[in-house]
């Protein structure tokens, strides 16, 4: 399954005292790939699904914030966060616009996905080259 020109919400998760604290920004233009493999695992190998997602640059400078790095967006107060968006190992993909991001929604929604990987190719030499790939578990 490909998809282009899809709209995705990334959520970053951070540890306020003991609560959860969500911060939700929207993406425009993504592509998504759903891939499906064979995983090794007690029972021997059994089919999975990864979805790998592509977030252009375009969609990445119309979001309306700073990408920053992930060690950078922990050292900033929660109440200086909200011009700022980082992605990292896991945090949450839902697909479509989440208004409203709480733990329950995270746990129970079929349209959200944990990231497992990622990669920041921002720096790459041409716009059309900048990018920011999402690896993100079927469930």
């Amino acid at each position: 399954m490909i998809t282009n020109n899809q709209t995705i919400t990334l959520v970053n998760t951070r540890r306020e005292g003991r609560e959860k604290v969500f911060f939700s920004t929207v993406f425009n233009g993504v592509n998504v790939v759903k891939l499906v493999k064979n995983v090794k695992t007690e029972k021997g190998y059994v089919p999975a699904s990864t979805f790998s997602i592509r977030i252009p640059f375009n969609s990445i400078k119309n979001c309306g914030k700073e990408f920053i790095n992930a060690d950078e967006f922990n050292r900033k107060q929660n109440d200086v966060v909200d011009g700022f968006f980082t992605i990292a190992s896991g945090d949450y993909i839902i697909f479509g616009v989440a208004s409203k991001v709480d733990l329950e929604m995270l746990t129970t929604d079929n349209n959200v996905h944990k990231i497992i990987d990622c990669a920041d190719n921002t720096s790459a030499l041409t716009t059309a080259c900048k990018h920011i790939r999402i690896f993100c578990d079927e469930h």
